[in-house]
């Protein structure tokens, strides 16, 4: 993975928030934001580690990983690509585009129930939210 460094403001709040939770976890606090970026750009692999982290969120962030959705141009491309292939045969690159359309969509997927049991688990009804 290539690393860039970027200048980025952010709100003191979230500062102090990424703060505790590094004390918490003995960690830097750089890793814990480049971490919920990770997250939020559907771009960990480790689904255990990223549960480990969620349970540090607050309840907005949590939220916020909920109503997350596919990028409009990733879903439209995955649209795109089923459909072909159930009319004809895909050629490599194009299978090797799907597959790794699906594990993102897997991953988003996987994230979203992890974060729904994180706030099932703190008493929040998301019941209501699932239409249960």
């Amino acid at each position: 993975m290539n690393i860039s460094t970027v200048k980025l403001e952010i709100p003191e709040e979230i500062i102090e928030e990424a703060q505790g939770i590094a004390r918490g976890r003995n960690r830097s606090v750089e890793s814990v934001l480049q971490d919920g970026l990770f997250m939020v750009f559907g771009k960990t692999e480790d689904c255990e580690a990223s549960a480990e982290i969620l349970q540090d969120f607050g309840d907005e962030q949590l939220w916020e990983i909920v109503n997350r959705r596919m990028p409009w141009e990733q879903d439209s491309r995955l649209r795109e690509l089923s459909a072909r292939g159930k009319r004809a045969t895909l050629t490599e690159r194009e299978s090797r585009e799907l597959e790794d359309l699906l594990a993102a969509l897997d991953r988003q997927i996987l994230l979203r129930s992890r974060a729904l049991l994180e706030m099932k688990k703190r008493g929040l009804d998301v019941d209501s939210f699932l239409g249960l």
